[in-house]
């Protein structure tokens, strides 16, 4: 529960952050009202098995960021005296002190209340010139946008997701946080978050064999028959599946850069959504080849992970995907996924010292 007399700009604001792509639907953030200044912050609860530096994590605050800056503009508050910090070293994104005026409007942008995660089939057919153009000519910091449109060059890409992918069905790690995120009924969907499996768009018995291979130990003894292969093909024939695929790449790796990436993601995924085009993002090849730079992939997968990455160098001139996405006229709509109560992302500065505490505690260690 959230104390009462909170002003209207922090509860449009939070709104707006509500809506924000993440990683499986995590939303790893927390908004803290001090009655002064609304901070966005890490929340440990909820994304503390991925930790605060990981890439995921760090386009997920990006995507996040780029709301909050497209809402605010909407309704006339100055960003201008947001004040910006290190993710990774204080685990708080931006403080935004009380605007000097008041809310132009009350409703959110309607682009951002639309934009959403859309996994069933596509049109094959191209994107209008004005999208690539819209697309291609825009950036943040060091990543800019790829656009790719023939159908060679989104075979390639395929090619990679799945390679990738069957980097991610053998490895437990993933596989547990990846299992832990599914929601496979209703009321488990209700709670707002993780990855509902009728968002899917699973075909018949599909939801079954989620559940069945949910359990790690099914999937590595299946492995050994060859079901990684098999499911790493079936994702990358649907990303062909698409009039067009979409990459963000940068030279930089480092944490803004991901941060960087998660501002164009949302930007560009916001102009596809205005134009009609319905997006599925694709983060496997990125987070393979990520974990090839950390020494994360385990030794039997390596030389794959080798091969992975000299295939993508070739392909983005030695360039580092930071994300991608298929894109194309969608043939039917999709279902959404839900989101967490927004009282539920908002706290007070002083209920957010005791969560603090209350966490310590559990963990035994100091605050």
């Amino acid at each position: 529960m959230v104390e009462a007399n909170i002003p209207p700009w922090v509860w449009y604001l939070v709104a707006a952050g509500r809506l924000s792509p993440s990683a499986d639907n995590s939303q790893p953030w927390r908004f803290v009202f001090d009655g002064q200044r609304l901070s966005v912050e890490f929340d440990e609860t909820r994304g503390g098995q991925l930790g605060r530096t990981h890439p995921a994590v760090l386009l997920a605050f990006g995507a996040l960021l780029e709301n909050l800056v497209q809402a605010a503009r909407a309704a006339k508050i100055d960003t201008s005296r947001w004040e910006f910090s290190s993710l990774a070293d204080t685990g708080c994104l931006v403080r935004i002190p009380v605007p000097d005026q008041p809310l132009a409007q009350s409703e959110l942008p309607a682009v951002i209340c639309a934009r959403h995660t859309n996994r069933g089939p596509f049109e094959r057919l191209p994107l209008p010139k004005e999208t690539v153009s819209a697309l291609t000519t825009q950036r943040e910091g060091c990543a800019f946008v790829q656009a790719f449109a023939e159908q060679e060059a989104i075979s390639q890409l395929a090619q990679l997701v799945r390679l990738a992918s069957e980097l991610r069905f053998q490895t437990e790690e993933i596989h547990r946080w990846l299992a832990g995120s599914l929601r496979f009924t209703e009321e488990e969907a209700a709670r707002g978050d993780g990855l509902d499996v009728a968002t899917l768009a699973l075909p018949p018995g599909g939801k079954w064999l989620s559940r069945f291979l949910s359990k790690w130990e099914r999937m590595a003894a299946l492995n050994r028959l060859g079901a990684y292969k098999l499911l790493a093909r079936i994702e990358a024939a649907q990303f062909t599946q698409a009039g067009a695929a979409v990459a963000l790449v940068s030279k930089d790796v480092g944490d803004d850069a991901w941060l960087e990436a998660g501002r164009l993601l949302e930007r560009i995924w916001l102009t596809l959504t205005e134009h009609k085009i319905a997006a599925h993002p694709y983060f496997v090849l990125s987070d393979q080849l990520w974990r090839l730079r950390t020494g994360e992939i385990p030794p039997n997968l390596q030389p794959t992970a080798e091969r992975l990455a000299q295939k993508a160098r070739a392909l983005f001139a030695e360039r580092m995907p930071l994300m991608l996405l298929r894109v194309g006229r969608a043939r039917q709509p999709a279902k959404r996924s839900q989101r967490l109560p927004t009282a539920s992302l908002l706290v007070t500065k002083a209920r957010a010292q005791h969560s603090k505490e209350q966490l310590c505690t559990r963990s035994n260690s100091p605050c």
